[in-house]
């Protein structure tokens, strides 16, 4: 009989995006919403220097990300975006959203490349340019994943022209990912979070056609990938370590929740059990490794079907 509190966690996965945090020992909507107050904070403070000039807006995102460890700039630009127009909903401000349209608008525009793909600027600060397209896969997923919920969440605000062309670049992301050998390239975690991409980019555009192939190329992943004797999720060199398998077990649950397929749910508890038995107490796991291919060449970056 399957152990209890290992669906209990599966469901909490699977929901996590969707359904509020509960209480807990550690107050955790509360952390959520400091986090939230944060970005609110720096959003609004950023429109008040830029004092709406866009460009000078991106500027100050790119300034602020260039402190970080590591520099996100179309994923900073996309959560301040998203963060101005709660403001401007917030405080009937309908400036705020009309500058988060803006922001959002120039930052896809700006590190978007032409084929829909998008490069991973966490990745790149050790990487010389001409190098870059090693990050592709994971930039893709990444940032694939916040346009389109930035789309969603500014909606309107966007305008039906810009709407209309981000659309078509969702198109463009969906057929760089659609039957590429990058899914059988890349580790398991980079690959499956293109998948569940090309499904929600199917559901977005109501394309059933991307949607089955995404699902087919998920299932060829976990039929890959899943130790069943282990219950490990294996990364490079059929390499595993806990915090890669807590990402795979957060990335399969996004998209088993997304899609309501089957055979995903049943992959997620599977590797629930494994994970269930090595987590500390606070579900945190040591070590970070088997999360990067130095196999991926340029080449991949860019080509298609073998």
């Amino acid at each position: 009989m399957p152990h209890p509190p290992r669906r209990l966690l599966a469901f909490i996965l699977l929901v996590a995006t969707s359904a509020p945090l509960l209480p807990a020992q550690t107050d955790l909507p509360a952390v959520a919403a400091h986090h939230l107050a944060d970005d609110e904070r720096v959003a609004g403070a950023m429109f008040a220097e830029s004092g709406g000039d866009v460009e000078k807006l991106l500027g100050l995102v790119k300034a602020r990300a260039d402190l970080k460890p590591n520099v996100r700039y179309i994923a900073d630009a996309l959560v301040i975006a998203r963060r101005l127009h709660r403001l401007g909903q917030e405080h009937a401000r309908p400036e705020l959203s009309a500058a988060a349209a803006d922001l959002a608008d120039l930052a896809v525009r700006t590190y978007q490349n032409p084929d829909g793909t998008f490069n991973e600027y966490d990745r790149c600060t050790w990487l010389k340019p001409d190098q870059l397209s090693r990050t592709i896969p994971w930039g893709t997923a990444f940032h694939g994943q916040a346009m389109l919920r930035t789309l969603r969440d500014l909606g309107p605000a966007l305008g039906d022209t810009r709407r209309a062309d981000w659309r078509a670049r969702l198109r463009l992301t969906g057929a760089w990912i659609d039957g590429n050998k990058v899914l059988d390239t890349v580790v398991f975690n980079a690959a499956i979070d293109l998948c569940g991409l090309l499904w929600k980019i199917g559901d977005e555009l109501g394309d059933p056609t991307l949607q089955k192939s995404a699902l087919a190329s998920a299932h060829r992943l976990l039929d890959r990938h899943l130790d069943v004797a282990q219950g490990w999720i294996r990364g490079e060199n059929s390499g595993v370590s806990g915090f890669y398998q807590q990402v795979g077990m957060e990335f399969i649950g996004d998209f088993a929740r997304a899609s309501g397929d089957v055979r995903l749910r049943a992959a997620l508890l599977r590797f629930m059990d494994t994970a269930g038995i090595f987590a500390t107490t606070t579900w945190q796991f040591p070590g970070n490794f088997g999360t990067r291919t130095p196999s991926l060449g340029p080449a991949l970056g860019d080509t298609r079907r073998a």
